[in-house]
Order: C-alpha cells, then sequence, then structure tokens
C-alpha cells in the first residue's frame, strides 16, 4: 500500500499475463521456445562474427610442434628430400660477397676480406650440415629398400639428384677453403679439414642452445657405401682424426697458478739436499741418497698433472685457432694465451731443473743418463696411481652395493655400543698422570705453558708415553676402516627403511666416539712431539702412522696364520677350519 503507483501498475500487467498463460497453453509453448533460442542465438553471433584475438586450434598446435621440433636434425629427418640444396641463400650470400671482394681488391685479397669470406663460407656449411649427416644417416638403407623394391623408383631419383648435388657442394666449398688459405699461409689440408670443423661447430652451437642429442645421430658410424663419390662416413673419419680439437666439455678456458704446484716439494727437496750436504752423508750413505732420489721423484708427482693439463690446453686453444679461421666468436684471447705461455715457461724451467738434479744424483749413484728417464718414469707411475685409484673407486662402490644389500638382508653385524681400547686409555691416562705427579713445580707450570713433552718430562720418558698412546691408536683402527668403508652405506641404508632405530642411534653414537678419539689423540700426539721436542705437526702423522703399522701387524699375523697352516697339512693333511686360523690369529 505504500508502495508508488508505477509499481502496482507493473504487478498488474504482470498478474495479467501469468492469467492469460495459464489460460493459454499456446503462449506458454511460444515464451519457452524463446527463452532458449534467444540466448542461443546471442552465444552463435559471438563465435561468428566477432574475430578480434581470435586463436584456433590450429594455431595452438601449430605453437606446440614448433617447440617439439626445435632441434633442426629432427626437422631435417622429418623432411621429405628438397628438389634443391636447402643452403642456396648462403651461397648466394657468399658468391655475392666474393664477386664484391674481388672486384674491390683484385686477386690480391687482404687478411680481413679472406677472414670474412671464410666466415661467410662456414655459414654456407652450416646449412648443410645436418643434411649430410642424414645422408650418411639413411643412404644405406635406402639403397637397401630400392634392392628389395620397398621404394619408388621416383622417390630414388629425387634421392639420388639430391645427393649428387650435396656432393658437388662438398667439393665446391673444399676447393673454396683451399684457394681461401693458400696465399695466407693457413694449413695446407684446410680442404679436408673445413667440413670436419664444420660438424665440430654444428655440435657446438646446438650444446649452446641446450638441445637434448639424440642418439639416432650415432648410428651413421654404420654406413659404408655411398653415391657419387659421397663416401658413407667421411664426416666421421675426418672428425675422428688425433688432431681434433676438444668439445665443449674440455673447452673450458684453464686458471694457471702463479706459483708451480710442486713449489712445496721443491722447498723440501733443497732442504733435504742442504741437510745431507752439511753432514757430509751424501756420499757415504745410501740411504741418504735413496731419500733424496724419492724427494725428487715427488716432486715431479707434483708436477705431472699440470703437464698433462698444459698438454691438453695447447690442444685445445690449437683446435680454437683453427675454428677462427671459420667463425668469429671461437678466438682465444690474448689473456689465455699469455698465461698459458707464462706457465709453459714455468714448466720448462721447472723440467731442466728436475733433469739436472737427476743427473747430478745419478752420477754419484753410478747410474749415467737418469735425468733422461726421470720424467718418463714420473709420467709412468703417474699413470699407475691413476690405473689404480680407478680399481680403488670400482672396488669401494661395489663394495657400496654389497653392504646395501646386506643391510636390506639383516646379515651385517652390529656396531659396538662402547668405543673399543678401553684398556689402553686408561693405561695412558694413568701412565701420565704420575708422571706429571713426579714432576717438579717448574715443570707443571712449565706445561701450562705449552711446553713439550721431552722438554718437561725427559725424552725416555716422553717415548714411553708415545708407545702407550700408539697401542691406544691400534684399538680403534679396526673401528675406524670399517667406519670409512660403511658409513656411507649405512645411511644410505638408514633412508631406504633397511636399518632400526635402535641400531642407528647406536652408529651415531660410536661414529662420534671415534671423531672425539682421533681428535683427543692428535692432541697427545702434539704434545709428546718427537724425541727433540720442538717437531710440531705429529698430531697429523700419528694416525696415518698408526694405519701403518696396523697394516705391516695384520700382514705378519696372515703370514703366521699361513706358516701354521702348512706346517699342520705336512703333519696331518686335511682342510683345516676357522678355528685353528682363529687361535693362531
Amino acid at each position: 500500500q505504500y508502495a508508488p503507483p508505477w509499481v502496482s501498475k507493473r504487478h498488474e500487467r504482470l498478474s495479467r499475463l501469468l492469467m492469460m498463460m495459464m489460460v493459454s497453453p499456446m503462449l506458454q509453448v511460444a515464451v519457452t521456445i524463446c527463452a532458449i533460442i534467444v540466448p542461443t542465438v546471442l552465444v552463435a553471433m559471438k563465435y561468428v562474427c566477432w574475430t578480434e584475438n581470435r586463436v584456433s586450434n590450429e594455431t595452438l598446435f601449430r605453437e606446440q610442434t614448433t617447440q617439439t621440433i626445435r632441434d633442426e636434425f629432427e626437422l631435417v629427418k622429418s623432411s621429405p628430400w628438397p628438389l634443391e640444396l636447402p643452403g642456396m641463400s648462403k651461397i648466394i650470400v657468399y658468391e655475392t660477397l666474393k664477386e664484391k671482394m674481388l672486384h674491390l681488391r683484385g686477386e690480391q685479397l687482404s687478411e680481413e676480406a679472406r677472414t670474412r669470406l671464410r666466415h661467410a663460407l662456414m655459414e654456407r656449411c652450416q646449412a648443410h650440415v645436418a643434411w649430410l649427416l642424414r645422408l650418411e644417416l639413411d643412404q644405406r638403407s635406402i639403397e637397401r629398400m630400392k634392392r628389395h623394391g620397398m621404394m619408388s623408383e621416383v622417390d630414388f631419383q629425387r634421392f639420388s639428384r639430391f645427393a649428387e648435388r650435396l656432393d658437388t657442394e662438398v667439393n665446391e666449398v673444399r676447393e673454396e677453403a683451399e684457394w681461401l688459405c693458400n696465399d695466407t699461409g693457413c694449413n695446407s689440408l684446410a680442404s679436408t679439414e673445413i667440413w670436419r670443423i664444420a660438424v665440430q661447430i654444428w655440435h657446438q652451437r646446438r650444446r649452446r642452445e641446450e638441445l637434448k642429442p639424440r642418439e639416432d645421430v650415432v648410428r651413421r658410424h654404420e654406413a659404408k657405401s655411398g653415391l657419387k663419390g659421397l663416401k658413407s662416413g667421411f664426416l666421421n673419419s675426418e672428425a675422428g682424426s688425433g688432431d681434433s680439437p676438444p668439445t665443449d666439455k674440455e673447452s673450458k678456458v684453464m686458471k694457471w697458478p702463479r706459483v708451480l704446484p710442486s713449489c712445496e716439494a721443491v722447498l723440501d727437496y733443497e732442504a733435504l739436499k742442504a741437510a745431507c750436504l752439511a753432514e757430509d752423508a751424501l756420499l757415504t750413505k745410501d740411504e741418504t741418497r735413496q731419500r733424496l732420489r724419492k724427494a725428487l721423484m715427488e716432486r715431479c708427482q707434483k708436477q705431472v698433472p699440470w703437464m698433462l693439463r698444459l698438454h691438453q690446453e695447447r690442444r685445445r686453444l690449437r683446435g680454437a685457432l683453427q675454428h677462427a679461421q671459420w667463425q668469429s666468436d671461437a678466438t682465444p684471447t690474448t689473456g689465455e694465451l699469455r698465461n698459458l705461455e707464462d706457465f709453459e715457461k714455468k714448466c720448462t724451467l721447472e723440467s731442466a731443473k728436475v733433469k739436472e738434479e737427476a743427473n747430478w744424483l745419478g752420477e754419484r749413484d753410478g747410474i749415467p743418463g737418469l735425468g733422461d728417464r726421470i720424467w718418463s718414469e714420473a709420467f709412468e707411475i703417474h699413470a699407475k696411481r691413476n690405473t689404480n685409484k680407478a680399481k680403488h673407486e670400482k672396488a669401494r662402490d661395489n663394495n657400496h652395493d654389497r653392504l646395501i644389500k646386506a643391510y636390506a638382508e639383516r646379515s651385517v653385524r652390529p656396531w659396538p655400543s662402547e668405543l673399543p681400547g678401553l684398556k689402553q686409555r686408561l693405561t695412558y691416562d694413568q701412565m701420565k698422570g704420575t708422571v706429571l705427579k713426579q714432576s717438579s713445580t717448574s715443570a707443571q707450570r712449565a706445561m701450562l705453558h705449552g711446553r713439550s713433552a721431552p722438554q718437561i718430562v725427559g725424552a725416555q720418558v716422553a717415548c714411553q708415553l708415545r708407545s702407550a698412546l700408539m697401542a691406544r691408536c691400534q684399538q680403534i683402527v679396526p673401528l675406524v676402516h670399517r667406519l670409512q668403508a660403511e658409513s656411507r652405506a649405512f645411511r644410505e641404508a638408514v633412508k631406504m627403511g633397511y636399518v632400526d632405530e635402535d641400531a642407528a642411534v647406536r652408529f651415531e653414537e660410536i661414529d662420534y666416539s671415534v671423531k672425539a678419539e682421533i681428535e683427543a689423540v692428535k692432541i697427545e700426539a702434539e704434545w709428546l712431539s718427537d724425541h727433540t721436542g720442538t717437531k710440531t705437526g705429529m698430531g697429523d702423522q700419528i694416525w696415518p702412522a698408526a694405519f701403518e703399522i696396523y697394516t705391516k701387524r695384520r700382514a705378519e699375523v696372515a703370514e703366521q696364520i699361513k706358516s701354521a697352516q702348512r706346517q699342520l697339512n705336512q703333519i696331518q693333511p686335511r682342510p683345516l677350519n676357522s678355528v685353528v686360523a682363529d687361535a693362531v690369529d
């Protein structure tokens, strides 16, 4: 009753309309049809008439396909054999540039002009490298399909024409390369090297674009026959030559050290030599000369890896300079060349000094010509060390897999709950405590000021303490060996769920205890020093010495077991069980 007049009139009209619809079923059907048709017509007009910012499915699929076949070689493999050379535009560019240069400068081209022509010629090669690789990959199978009637004559003729044109292009590029390099002092084999270099540059560009390499490229090695002089595998035979420049993986710029890596070894050798000459022991003691020869060989071993890297870097730069003739972005910088030359001079000087020292030692040992053999022996020792290192790594990986399997089967012996060698630790602590109690007040005060044990308790007592400390080390050496061999496998087994929680906690505790014991022994060894009481660094030497002593004792025990087994076999030839070996051990 409070609504405006126009609202009440609208309600009246709506009420009238509803009454009419209820009265007339035909009108109700008409209204329903209109409610369905009108929105449908509007939507259809939107998609039919409005054309702005439309993206069709075809466009979307085309973009996706373009991203999928970004690899040039995959695109070439999926294309039919062309009627003309695909790099015709590059050929025209090169020929136009060549005519322009000859017209401007005549037959006597400058080095800059020849460089521009070489770069244009390499771009001309790059347009055909992928097709050459495909030709080598497919020509054998195509010829076999033709013989078995699986390929039509028209398709085979098209393939043959393209192969002939590509062969002609290969020969023309070789002639152009030879012409460009004849008068500039370049490599006389440029005509045969250009396609090898082109293939390498093509692969480098693919890697630079982070394209995934394809395994199908390797199959071109199987091709053996070709058409019209394009012998299958000619790209591979050139690319596989011994002087080929290294790949991108090897082409990282080498950072050379400012001083020789063998600098410390040189100082050690010179100090040892000076000490021997001061004592006049060089000519009288064979042991002294043997120490000098060993120090000199160690000096060589520090230098050998860098000499090998120097050879590789020379090879890389030679390949880079060779590539620089054909592309503009491969020229080594002057800084690289200067650093290489400086380090090479240092290596040459060091080699001459080592040879001189080896000859000097050889004269005193009656071994002439030792200087001519020392570097070959050093390289041989380095190669043997690398071989042994590779074998050790392989054995370590095999042992790792075996341990993982053993942890999965729950067949590994458990880790100890306590650190072994408790008796030896108590013995050492008691000896040290007794000695310090018996020492004077001034000696105890000197210990607080950092004086070594021989200067406080005397050399004899310090030697006894060193023996007790070494016995303390020997008790945990087997556990240290086991931790070094099994810790990585144990942690992986824990992640895989092969180890229960109690065993993992026990391992962490024993690992922490061993590390703490190693550090404590180092501190004690540094305090005990040597018999003079002035030598430092004993803390870093005690554990290698402990491992060496343990290895020798283990070898002695193994020899005793073998000897006992031989004696028992002579008395009563029968297979021995492990109890006898354990008793002998």
